[in-house]
């Protein structure tokens, strides 16, 4: 793919796909231990949040919340998201669009399959986490899921 970005031109996008697929696999594996003191170093200051019925900005303080509370649910719930697969596309060499998909397991019931995106890019520091997009609601899932269980 074309680099807008001469000085990265050279590099194998190949490489970088790598690094960018590790990134978020280091992300899902703090995210699995609930290590929620590592997660700021992985977001941008303000994050866009695009869900299927809204879309707004949030600092990295309000996304982090969130995920606290999700975790403490999902504990109360054993639910567990985990990362499936993954498939990434570079957007110009300081961008890349990672879409990720996820199986959660509720109880005994069988797993939800989810899917979401993450537009990753390169900062001073490395690499942020820009925007998270789902492609489901998830609180409806699990509401759907369990009026028919």
């Amino acid at each position: 793919m074309f680099s807008h970005d001469p000085a990265l031109g050279s590099r194998p996008s190949e490489l970088d796909i790598e690094i960018i697929q590790a990134f978020l696999r280091r992300y899902d594996d703090c995210v699995s231990a609930s290590d929620f003191d590592a997660l700021p170093g992985f977001f941008d200051p303000q994050i866009l949040v695009v869900t299927p019925s809204t879309s707004r900005c949030v600092t990295r303080e309000e996304f982090l919340a969130a995920a606290r509370a999700r975790a403490r649910v999902r504990g109360l719930t054993a639910s567990r998201a985990t990362l499936v697969t993954q498939s990434t596309v570079e957007l110009g060499g300081h961008y890349w669009l990672t879409s990720a998909h996820w199986r959660m397991t509720l109880d005994d019931a069988a797993a939800l399959e989810l899917s979401s995106d993450f537009l990753v890019r390169r900062t001073d520091g490395g690499l942020s986490i820009a925007a998270y997009l789902t492609r489901q609601d998830l609180p409806q899932l699990i509401r759907d899921r369990s009026r028919t269980d």
